[in-house]
């Protein structure tokens, strides 16, 4: 009777045993051939934000990882880049709003991109230009005004540079990238109704590299509504010179000069407005309207 007895019980822990095994291969086979998921490692920075007694916002890096890339962002805008190393290139930026907000990100190999440092600008920093009560619609990195944003209208136009150099295959370039140069103008030029945004494109530039200071700055002069291209030695200056006037329902874009050999495309949005800057026949172009906001 008693040996009898003895075998359901030992059939049961046999069972269990036989369970248990079989639930720790599945497990150990699962997390064997689970993808490996190696977070990309953050690039390691640090940048300090000060004022001086001129209003003047200033950004230094006190390091930067070697051989990265850093970019300066105004309201999510960039308007400035370093190369990690670089530590002597400090930023005096004018122009700034209460509410700006500086970012300084870094993008991995992988795409994924990182926040490295941030600062909200609560006083209005000096600036040289015109309507200072009011948000900016620029701002000064040094010497360069980068053109930020317009409480009028919003748009986004781009280069599509086919060149045979470092551009080629990059795809359309915003024209806030800082190889070009952008300036708004509260009049007509060029024939256009104001305002009006004069743009001196690089055609064929390596655009993921931060940009020469002062890059366009004398790249033009304006004489009367005309705008009139200046000799120069550094990019932009020798490149497309572009006068934008946008409008709600029409926007008008008119190649001024072209002085690049690449068949660069230029468009706004998504709309392909010139196809070929190096044989354009025409001067005017029409372009689709902007998102007009005042």
């Amino acid at each position: 009777m008693d040996d009898d007895a003895a075998t359901p019980i030992v059939g049961i822990i046999l069972m269990v045993a036989v369970v248990v095994l079989i639930a720790t291969v599945l497990t150990v086979g699962a997390l064997t051939f689970l993808p490996e998921d190696e977070p990309t490692p953050r690039p390691d920075a640090s940048f300090q934000f000060d004022r001086d007694s001129g209003g003047v916002l200033t950004v230094t890096p006190t390091y930067m990882e070697d051989g990265t890339r850093f970019d300066l962002l105004v309201d999510g805008q960039q308007v400035y880049s370093w190369r990690g190393g670089e530590l002597s290139e400090q930023r005096r930026l004018r122009c700034l709003f209460p509410g700006n907000e500086l970012t300084i990100r870094s993008r991995h190999q992988s795409g994924r991109s990182y926040l490295i440092a941030s600062h909200e600008v609560g006083t209005a920093t000096a600036c040289p230009l015109p309507g200072t009560s009011v948000p900016f619609a620029s701002v000064i990195v040094e010497d360069r005004e980068v053109s930020l944003f317009d409480p009028t209208y919003e748009f986004s136009l781009y280069i599509d540079p086919q060149g045979e150099g470092t551009a080629d295959g990059e795809g359309p370039i915003s024209v806030t990238n800082g190889w070009h140069y952008v300036q708004r103008y509260d009049r007509s030029l060029e024939g256009l109704s104001g305002p009006t945004w004069v743009i001196v494109l690089a055609d064929n530039a390596d655009y993921d590299a931060a940009a020469p200071p002062g890059v366009g700055v004398d790249s033009y002069e304006i004489q009367g509504d005309k705008v009139v291209p200046t000799p120069g030695s550094s990019e932009p200056t020798n490149d497309i010179y572009l006068v934008f006037s946008p409008g709600c329902e029409q926007s008008t874009l008119k190649l001024v000069d072209v002085q690049a050999s690449y068949d660069n495309s230029i468009l706004l949005g998504d709309t392909v407005v010139i196809e070929d800057t190096s044989t354009a026949a025409e001067t005017t172009y029409d372009a689709p309207g902007v998102t007009c906001t005042g």
